[in-house]
């Protein structure tokens, strides 16, 4: 009595492919490909920048934001009580009021905001270029209109940024976008300006 054979070519590739891809050792399928390798020393500061996030997160959730500034100062290079140093830790702030914002806490997000916004003024008040200067009034635009609800501080923010800056192009946007949010918020409440 013969056999036939019930195996198409297809289902047979298939099984020997399988085989095959179930043979291969698992150090094999996990080796990095050529030009990825990781750098341990870069691996190290991500691993230390995502532990303070982790903290930040933490310390900002049991409602001590001051905690948190700090977990997140330490991660910038610039000189202690520069501007750049502050717009660094009121950026990750931002970051951090996001991430809480996503997890379904708006008032520890808002706490984190306003901590960045305060550290912000602070930093207006020190020695920056214009660049600097700009990123710093951007930034409070961006808090302001996203965490805090203020758009006449957003606006005013966003107008300073771009006055310091006239090429810079985000600066504009940001500008345009909360002058037609005013716009359209006018318009549907039939107010004039």
């Amino acid at each position: 009595m013969s056999m036939k054979n019930v195996f198409s070519p297809s289902v047979a590739t298939l099984c020997v492919a399988s085989l095959f891809i179930t043979s291969v050792p698992v150090a094999a399928q996990s080796e990095s490909r050529p030009g990825r390798q990781e750098n341990p020393a870069k691996a190290q500061v991500l691993n230390l920048h995502r532990q303070a996030a982790e903290t930040a997160k933490l310390q900002a959730l049991s409602g001590n934001v001051a905690e948190a500034e700090k977990a997140l100062d330490q991660l910038s290079n610039a000189a202690k009580n520069s501007a750049a140093r502050q717009l660094a830790t009121a950026q990750r702030l931002t970051e951090l009021a996001n991430t809480l914002m996503r997890a379904g806490e708006p008032r520890a997000a808002q706490s984190a905001a306003s901590r960045a916004l305060a550290i912000l003024v602070a930093a207006e008040a020190l020695p920056a270029n214009v660049s600097l200067q700009s990123a710093i009034q951007s930034q409070k635009g961006i808090l302001q209109e996203r965490f805090l609800g203020d758009e006449a501080a957003a606006l005013t923010a966003f107008q300073s940024a771009a006055e310091l800056e006239p090429d810079n192009a985000a600066a504009k946007e940001k500008l345009k976008r909360v002058k037609d949010a005013e716009s359209s918020l006018r318009g549907k409440l039939n107010v004039r300006p």
